[in-house]
């Protein structure tokens, strides 16, 4: 925003220390450059951004050398949110001892609302179970792989129907649709706009499985809200999420469409067990990713920052 360089200039030395969360952002840029200016420390968290993948490939590889490395560099300590970013903070060149593992945390907050009823009304469906879908329509999220997974088995399933929600990324939702049509899968799978709010907490609840397809992802924040309605999840190992297989529940696959649909045939036939996995999903990750829990590992990598910045 026009005139941040000068705010931050001007009153940075308010602050006894910085978080500066996200690659790519010219924000971060210019708090790092007043922070090092002023010599005020820095937490930062990449958020699963340090890998290059999707649009503006040659602006990233410029951005990650310019400014990046220095970044990282200079930084008191890094929180990695996944086993993959503690990875790539390694190949950077970051020392171990500045790295902080801490996962993406999550709370209840609007996410205990359920009704099934009102959300097949809002949304015309019949009473068929659904699968779940919610994320950006773009080829990094594996919609497509879905679609064409669920064709593979939908007809061993006439009671499920998949239901995607997503915003458009570069017309891909028309990709997704064609292959809908290609599969004759147009009374199987219906495609909505973005749902947000009550209405999505209404659609994790109303969901038998939710399934993330992702060909690339980092510890996805969805996975954390799905788990906590209490249900169960199917993932590509490219999710970087293995701790909710390990759990038991979900399930893991491969990220390709044959393996999806053999881990949907799997899941659906045993709804009973489906059901537990959800539950287990749900005690997994309140007990260890609740924010009352990561917000105190947080508030102690920042103290350990200011204290090592007292002692020097």
């Amino acid at each position: 925003p026009k005139g941040a360089g000068r705010w931050l200039d001007e009153n940075i030395q308010r602050f006894d220390i910085l978080h500066l969360a996200g690659n790519w952002s010219p924000i971060n840029v210019l708090a790092y450059k007043a922070a090092r200016k002023r010599n005020i420390p820095y937490i930062f968290s990449a958020m699963g951004m340090l890998h290059i993948i999707g649009r503006s490939s040659l602006f990233k590889h410029i951005f990650r050398f310019l400014w990046t490395r220095p970044i990282l560099r200079d930084a008191s300590a890094l929180i990695a949110i996944s086993p993959r970013e503690y990875d790539n903070y390694i190949r950077f060149g970051v020392p171990k001892e500045n790295i902080c593992f801490i996962p993406n945390g999550i709370t209840m907050d609007g996410l205990d609302k359920k009704d099934d009823k009102a959300f097949r009304e809002c949304y015309g469906l019949d009473s068929r179970k659904i699968i779940l879908f919610i994320g950006r329509l773009n080829p990094i999220k594996g919609a497509d792989l879905l679609v064409e997974a669920f064709s593979l088995i939908a007809g061993d399933f006439p009671d499920f129907q998949l239901l995607i929600f997503g915003n458009d990324h570069g017309g891909f939702q028309a990709e997704i649709e064609r292959k809908i049509d290609t599969f004759h899968m147009l009374d199987k799978v219906k495609v909505f706009p973005p749902i947000l709010g009550v209405k999505k907490s209404w659609a994790y609840h109303a969901a038998e499985l939710f399934v993330i397809p992702s060909r690339h992802d980092t510890m996805t924040i969805v996975a954390l809200e799905v788990a906590t309605c209490a249900c169960p999840l199917l993932i590509t190992d490219q999710c970087d999420f293995a701790a909710l297989g390990d759990s038991g529940g979900g399930l893991i696959v491969s990220c390709d469409a044959r393996a999806i649909a053999d881990g949907l045939r799997t899941l659906l036939s045993k709804p009973v067990a489906l059901k537990q996995m959800g539950q287990v999903a749900q005690k997994f990750v309140l007990e260890n990713y609740h924010w009352d829990k990561i917000s105190d590992d947080f508030i102690q990598v920042f103290r350990d920052a200011l204290d090592s910045k007292r002692l020097q």
